[in-house]
């Protein structure tokens, strides 16, 4: 399904966000991945003001327990270029499962993301090593798709199978 490994060259990642958001953390489960070989040298507090040469998708993490995440967060959906905006861009929440500590709702982020209809929502515990492998599994497959690693796949086509599927109700 995939070339061969060696064929390739590596994914690169950018992750966005404040200090202990887990940027580190969900990096190094990324590189523990097999079937994929990321570089994830863009590392950052904000979004870049230099122009980064090639980065194939981007995370921003989104710390419930840091109300200065929504500002970064605000403020790369404000500067990102709207081709990644459409197919190369997630938010990950991160320490969503202690609601008591939160300083931000839920409902705040799905506010602020909700005029991006493409963007990729994920919430993920980083001290579950099961969770963190398997939201790790799932954004890496998702950066396979949108980035058209699969042969044959073209995700317009898949943006319109959504779209056009056909509604039992209406028979």
């Amino acid at each position: 399904m995939l070339r061969p490994q060696y064929t390739r060259r590596p994914f690169e990642l950018m992750l966005i966000g404040p200090p202990l958001s887990g940027k580190r953390t969900l990096s190094r489960q990324f590189l523990k991945c097999r079937d994929v070989f990321f570089s994830i040298s863009n590392v950052a507090e904000n979004v870049p003001k230099r122009q980064i040469p090639r980065v194939d998708y981007i995370l921003i993490m989104v710390d419930m327990t840091n109300r200065e995440c929504l500002n970064v967060l605000a403020m790369a959906l404000s500067q990102i270029k709207s081709t990644y905006l459409t197919h190369k861009l997630a938010v990950v929440v991160t320490k969503a499962d202690i609601p008591n500590r939160w300083s931000i709702e839920k409902s705040e982020i799905e506010q602020m993301i909700a005029p991006y209809t493409d963007l990729q929502l994920f919430y993920i515990n980083l001290t579950n090593a099961t969770e963190k492998k398997a939201i790790a599994d799932q954004i890496t497959r998702l950066i396979k798709i949108n980035t058209l690693q699969y042969q044959n796949l073209d995700i317009d086509y898949i943006k319109s199978q959504e779209f056009y599927a056909e509604d039992p109700e209406q028979e």
